[in-house]
């Protein structure tokens, strides 16, 4: 029997390089500000209660699932991820707010965080909300960004809901799970550099590994922007000139590591090991290590890996699908099915788990499961199946007579009764 591939065994890449591969600030006087000039701090705004962070992760889904550019970028509050970023580096809140009005355009921009996570939802990507949970004394919403139709991976964020000046809640910081950073920190990593360079008072505060990573700030654009392209041999040629303090920095680990990983499967695992030496607590670890694990094949580790993956993330039934994928790869399908069903009861709205069982029933033949899940996935997803006749796999359903069961069924329900968040359109997914 030819394997079924329920999902792609690796985690999505989004955004675990720098937000924008150059920012550029205006040229100022190389001067220390004066004294007078020192930061300020804006009064403390009352927390969103429980009803407002939930009407907000409501907002959240609403706008990547329209697509909506503008939108989904105005439920992040940028001048609060700037000021977070430039803390503690001695800028005035007219600096800070000049830095803020510089990089915006970046930030928001075609390449920026917003157009990056919307170009998965062009691909049939759905963000959704798993639930609240507590990091660094507050509450913040924990989202899932999955693909539709399997074609790219998994990912996670940490939206952090905080009270703007104007009233409204947004998000003051977001923690990206597979890059282990909130947004401000990788911000902060690209403005160093300008900001250092503005003041010489700046570039002092800054410990050993800063400093030598603003040096080494134009090679890692160079090589984000090789990366970008798809050239990853060269990319990986400069990220081996770096020097060790910056090696020591995750976004130019994560970048030699997805270098590397389409090059050289030695240094990939070199760059692992180094990582898990470096931050061995770290919560994108298992997210990295999963992909090791893979290719090496070593499945019991894959399959330890999402295990600890789901307890970071407080339970996560898509994962199931994840370790279903690995229980099949191990030629282990009876538990594969049990682990998609599983994903099917812990949530009953997620398409892809619907989908895999469907898929593995058509692979072992079992045409009377088959028509079932085809029903009600057209009821509950608005997934038409207009296309299975050109499907391959689909060869011997229409061979069977429950092919005129479904026939009959569509003649009668020629619309799908009501369409999921997730729904694939037409097409056999």
């Amino acid at each position: 029997m030819e394997r079924f591939d329920i999902l792609p065994l690796r985690l999505s890449s989004t955004l675990i390089l720098p937000l924008v591969a150059a920012i550029a600030l205006p040229a100022c006087s190389p001067a220390d500000p004066p004294p007078s000039a020192s930061p300020a701090r804006a009064p403390a705004l009352a927390g969103p209660s429980q009803a407002e962070r939930l009407a907000f992760a409501r907002a959240v889904s609403e706008s990547f699932g329209a697509g909506d550019r503008a939108r989904f970028d105005g439920v992040v509050d940028w001048r609060a991820v700037v000021a977070i970023a430039t803390e503690g580096l001695g800028l005035s809140s007219i600096e800070r707010s000049e830095i803020y009005h510089e990089v915006r355009r970046d930030l928001t921009g075609e390449r920026g965080f917003a157009a990056q996570l919307l170009e998965r939802a062009r691909h049939g990507a759905h963000f959704h909300f798993l639930g609240e949970r507590r990091r660094g004394g507050e509450d913040v919403l924990l989202f899932r960004m999955a693909p539709n139709q399997g074609d790219r991976g998994v990912a996670y964020y940490e939206y952090v809901p905080r009270r703007s000046p104007d009233g409204q809640i947004r998000a003051a910081d977001i923690y990206v799970y597979l890059s282990g950073e909130l947004l401000s920190q990788n911000l902060r990593q690209l403005l160093l550099p300008t900001i250092a360079d503005r003041s010489r008072t700046v570039f002092d505060r800054l410990d050993t590994g800063e400093q030598v990573y603003v040096g080494d700030i134009p090679r890692l654009r160079q090589a984000a922007g090789l990366l970008g392209e798809g050239k990853n041999a060269e990319a990986l040629a400069i990220y081996r000139t770096l020097r060790p303090e910056t090696l020591k920095h995750k976004v130019a680990l994560i970048g030699r590591l997805r270098a590397a990983q389409a090059v050289d499967d030695k240094d990939y695992m070199d760059v692992m090991n180094q990582f898990q030496k470096l931050f061995p607590n770290d919560p994108c670890l298992d997210m990295i290590l999963l992909d090791s694990y893979m290719l090496r094949n070593d499945y019991p580790g894959a399959l330890k890996a999402i295990d600890r993956l789901d307890q970071a993330v407080g339970g996560d039934p898509f994962l199931d699908l994840m370790r279903a994928s690995v229980c099949l790869l191990q030629g282990n399908s009876p538990a594969a099915e049990s682990r998609i069903r599983r994903a099917i009861e812990r949530e009953p709205t997620l398409q892809e788990s619907h989908m895999a069982l469907m898929r593995m029933n058509l692979e072992r033949q079992d045409y009377g499961e088959v028509l079932p899940r085809m029903i009600e996935i057209q009821a509950k997803f608005g997934v038409r199946f207009d296309d299975i006749e050109t499907q391959p796999r689909f060869a011997g359903f229409i061979r069977s007579p429950q092919y005129s069961e479904w026939l009959r069924y569509r003649r009668l329900h020629p619309e799908p009764a009501s369409a999921g968040s997730s729904s694939g359109g037409a097409k056999t997914p």
